[in-house]
């Protein structure tokens, strides 16, 4: 049965190797996650980037990163790519659009004030960049301020 949230350890908010700490307040309240069932799949996707970094990429590149876009391209390395789309699958249950992916993101890690401003800039940056609307901008903000 999949689980309610992608991941069970905080973590993933700031890699240690990046300057996160072993044990942050979020995560010693936390159950162990299981890092066959999901662990994996998060890294073997976004390797340690921030949350602010990941929401970069998938706007900027949604139809390159995507394993569901990349596997209508030509010179597709078919062994990675049935990886990513089982790590995909795993954390966000199939093909899916990129409002939905950002969505489920923003609420499972934009846990605190630091991150949430993070993803905020960037945002701003996406629309003043025209890369996003300001209806989207809009519905991931307003995502990220649901968060208690």
């Amino acid at each position: 049965m999949r689980q309610s949230r992608l991941l069970e350890s905080w973590h993933h908010i700031r890699p240690r190797s990046r300057g996160g700490m072993d044990k942050s307040q979020y995560e010693r309240n936390e159950k162990k996650m299981s890092d066959e069932y999901l662990h994996k799949p998060y890294h073997q996707l976004f390797g340690n980037l921030r949350l602010n970094e990941i929401v970069r990429l998938l706007i900027a590149e949604w139809h390159t990163f995507n394993p569901y876009c990349e596997q209508t391209m030509p010179h597709t390395y078919v062994e990675r790519l049935q990886g990513r789309l089982d790590a995909w699958n795993t954390l966000f249950g199939g093909d899916v659009d990129i409002n939905a992916v950002l969505v489920k993101l923003l609420l499972e890690f934009a846990v605190t004030k630091d991150d949430r401003d993070l993803v905020q800039k960037t945002l701003v940056s996406c629309l003043n960049l025209r890369v996003i609307s300001s209806k989207q901008y809009k519905a991931l903000v307003s995502a990220m301020e649901r968060k208690p």
